[in-house]
């Protein structure tokens, strides 16, 4: 099937995943779907009196989407399909497919995924006629939560960057108006030696294009990175130094786009070890995950650090940290198989129970206050569902479970779509992305590379990665459509 081949409904499917995302979707045959509906939020035209006495327009308002709508009929069997055992919300996907069967999930080119999805009211339809015979149905009209998830084929292409030392963390700052998901974003390499400084590299197209800044911040081996708005506009970059033995952890920030930097001292030997070790809700929330079994936080963009864990649950080294919004609830992983927990900001840190096989832990994903996903170094994939209590690992993807398997990031874009950056032994690195919440996982194609390091989600279908040097310089990839 070629681009300019239209889709029809003999080439769609329909499934259920009866308890939500991570769970296994369900195959609905032989059932129509009406139209999709999904409104927008209407917008309100904001008015009053000019001086000639007619109406002029001086803004507008818009009020907040109503839910998704749309009905499902299927045909009447002797034993109940999926859709009528599901007495609770539920998830819906809808494919689209060049070939194949039907009833393959994953043989699928395009996918809208509608969320918390109800049965709002049951239809009986051709249950009795008086001289037609025609076949019986069963129906609901279902409402969803908004927006409609919609998918299509992703690849990952090579941007042309001059920096002859590996990439090791990227973010992207979301733009909700932008024709890309995200525009501005920065990029932090490592040191070329001992007395040479890692540089910052910058991005205003969404990754498609790179520019170093014109200063730079005097740190090694420059590791973790993220952008912190502050007011009136201004932005400010935050990038954090490799933990060195004998040496103070540093950090460094710019908010005037990369031309002057301020260093700021964390803790002695306390430095990130991963790409991902910095995280920022806004300027007044911002964490480290440090070396040492150590974890900071700054109230002030990273000025100022004071120290939350100081080694109580692990003297092993923290690779990433993540929170929730509500800058309360979370997660910190670190070496043999460590999980930290908050539920109050940080200040005060809990063990969540080991992971099987103490396995060095690299990356966090949080997507509830209770249900976290982790990799490992080991090739473990792992989610919790009760804030760390236990643990089930996910397997079934390539790479699943071999040693020298390393997660080196994950991000979900939302309840149901998420990426997964993995490195094998070469190291050779690959993409993953599940559309059904992480309970299967397809490896994208993405061009050739020497290990994927950090990755950085702008929704289901762009994201930006970077990695190792590949052909003598940084490698940075944009996954689009």
């Amino acid at each position: 099937m070629t681009e300019l081949t239209a889709y029809t409904s003999k080439d769609g499917s329909l499934w259920a995943l009866p308890e939500g995302p991570n769970h296994a979707p369900v195959y609905v045959a032989c059932t129509d779907a009406d139209d999709i509906n999904e409104p927008m939020g209407d917008v309100e035209l904001i008015r009053c009196f000019g001086p000639d006495g007619k109406y002029q327009v001086v803004g507008d308002k818009t009020s907040p989407p109503d839910a998704v709508t749309s009905n499902l009929t299927s045909l009447t069997y002797r034993v109940r399909s999926a859709l009528e055992k599901i007495r609770c919300e539920y998830g819906l996907v809808f494919l689209q497919r060049d070939g194949g069967r039907a009833d393959a999930f994953c043989n699928w080119n395009r996918a809208l995924i509608l969320t918390h999805v109800r049965n709002t009211e049951k239809l009986y339809g051709g249950i009795v006629k008086r001289e037609e015979d025609v076949e019986s149905t069963r129906g609901f009209a279902i409402s969803a939560y908004p927006p409609v998830i919609d998918v299509v084929t992703v690849e990952g292409n090579r941007k042309t960057v001059v920096e002859t030392m590996d990439f090791s963390d990227v973010y992207m700052v979301k733009d909700l108006c932008a024709t890309t998901p995200v525009v501005d974003g920065i990029a932090v390499a490592l040191d070329s030696g001992m007395y040479a400084a890692g540089d910052v590299w910058v991005t205003d197209d969404g990754g498609l294009t790179w520019t170093v800044t014109t200063g730079t911040p005097l740190i090694h081996d420059l590791t973790a990175c993220t952008i912190i708005d502050l007011c009136h506009g201004t932005q400010r970059y935050l990038v954090a130094g490799l933990a060195q033995a004998a040496v103070m952890g540093q950090v460094a920030y710019s908010d005037d786009g990369g031309i002057t930097w301020t260093i700021a001292n964390v803790g002695f030997e306390d430095g990130v070890t991963h790409g991902g070790g910095l995280f920022a809700i806004d300027q007044y929330h911002v964490w480290l995950a440090g070396a040492n079994g150590a974890i900071y936080f700054s109230s002030d963009g990273g000025e100022n650090w004071t120290i939350q864990e100081n080694g109580v649950i692990t003297a092993g080294s923290y690779t990433q940290v993540e929170f929730l919004a509500d800058g309360l609830h979370g997660y910190a992983c670190a070496a043999a198989g460590i999980v930290a927990k908050t539920v109050d900001g940080g200040l005060n840190w809990t063990a969540c129970t080991v992971l099987v096989g103490t396995p060095n832990v690299l990356s966090v994903s949080i997507r509830e206050d209770d249900y976290v996903w982790v990799g490992d170094a080991d090739g473990g994939l792992w989610w919790t569902e009760d804030a760390g209590v236990t643990w089930t690992q996910r397997t079934g993807w390539t790479g699943s479970g071999i040693a020298t398997t390393e997660i080196h990031d994950i991000a979900f874009a939302n309840d149901y779509v998420g990426f997964m950056i993995v490195d094998t032994a070469g190291p050779v690195g690959s993409i993953f992305r599940t559309i059904d919440g992480g309970y299967s996982w397809e490896a994208l194609t993405i061009d050739s590379n020497s290990g994927l390091l950090s990755l950085a989600v702008g929704d289901e279908n762009y994201a930006v990665v970077v990695g190792h040097t590949d052909s003598g310089t940084g490698y940075i990839a944009v996954i689009s459509e």
